[in-house]
Formats: C-alpha cells, structure tokens, sequence
C-alpha cells in the first residue's frame, strides 16, 4: 500500500494457510528496502499478538494460530504498527489494537466502540469514542424496567438480574436471568460447608497433617 511520502505494509488474516506466518517472517527484512522511492514506514495487520489482551484476564497464548511474537518484527524498520483481530485497544511496544467500532457479545462490556485517527507528521493517535453505538450492558437491580427500556430504546442489548423473569418476555433485546437472593446464595453457603464438613477445626487439622508430611 502506497502513499504520498510512504508506504505501508498490509499483513492480512490468513484462515487457512499454516505457512503464511512464516512465510511473513521470511519476507520482512526485504519490506525494509526501498519501494517506489519511499521506505515501509506503517503495517497493517489482522494477527495475533503473544500476551495481548483478549478479553479480562486472558491474554493471547504464543501457540495461538496466526500468533505473532514482538521479537518477529524486530528487523522491520517501521515506525508504528495498527493491529485489528482483537477488540480491545491497547498498545504492545510499537503495535497498538485500535479497538472495534461495534460491540459484539457481554464479553466485550465496557469497552468503547470509537475511531482512530493517526497523524502521519506527528506520530499521534487520538481516539474518539461512539458513545451513542449500540452495545451490550448488564443490570442488576430490583426490577427496573424503565431503565432496561431506555437501553433497549437506543438498540442496546441488556442482560437484566431480575426476580420477575417473565415480565421481559416480549422485549427481544433483553437477555433476563433469574437472580437469586442473599439469603438463597448463603443458605447454599452453608449447606455446601455442612455437607463437606468444612470448618476452622477441620482446615487447621488439614493444614496440620500436610504440614508434617513436608
């Protein structure tokens, strides 16, 4: 992909192919010649980047299909790389995730949909969020379906904790769960302790017959 004053390196999802990465890697110290009388200054990529941030606390497995180590594009001679695959934005070394412009599921509450703009003359990036895009949103609260209609007004998807499951029937967007109530969640509490004879005596003895073993 060639520009004005640069040029920039596209590294597509291959699905299908287990050779293309190395077959990338192979090919990378050549991108750093010049082409058309400008050097590669960007890549582009739809890839996995080991240790980025998936989702919470999981992080992309280097064994991933099409997982990238930094260490891969150490010869490449570029100034900054813009990632897509992962929809959360975060910036690795010289590779950032832009982000998503959309929500897909609940995995991906509170992440905000937006845009990138780069600017090639100072090396910036600036951010501008989409707050009016539709999403995905959770509620847990005693019944409150004013409040999951002005989600759902504005094409939201609502996962709702509610006592009255059956009230949310007729509204497709809405994802209702019973919830359980405090007392339920402790009686549970303590029928699984009861049943597994857990106390402080039985840990401490535990601990006890463990610790003489070692």
């Amino acid at each position: 992909m060639e520009f004005t004053d640069y040029v920039g390196l596209i590294v597509p999802w291959m699905r299908n192919d287990s050779d293309y990465k190395n077959s990338v890697i192979e090919h990378l110290e050549s991108f750093n010649e010049v082409v058309g009388g400008n050097k590669p200054r960007y890549l582009f990529g739809h890839i996995n980047l080991a240790g980025a941030n998936m989702s919470g606390n999981i992080t992309v497995n280097p064994q991933s299909y099409f997982c990238f180590e930094e260490a891969d594009f150490k010869n490449l001679d570029i100034t900054a790389g813009f990632l897509g695959h992962l929809h959360e934005r975060q910036t690795k070394g010289r590779f950032t995730y832009i982000g998503a412009m959309a929500q897909l599921n609940f995995g991906e509450e509170g992440n905000p949909p937006g845009v990138m703009i780069y600017n090639t003359s100072t090396n910036e990036a600036q951010y501008f969020a989409w707050p009016e895009t539709p999403g995905y949103v959770t509620i847990d609260e005693f019944d409150s379906v004013e409040k999951v209609t002005n989600f759902t007004n504005y094409g939201h998807h609502v996962r709702v904790y509610t006592d009255d499951v059956d009230q949310y029937n007729d509204m497709p967007l809405v994802k209702a769960i019973k919830k359980k109530s405090i007392s339920d969640a402790h009686k549970q509490a303590i029928d699984f302790y009861q049943e597994k004879e857990v106390n402080i005596f039985t840990l401490a003895s535990n601990y006890y017959n463990l610790s003489s073993k070692v």
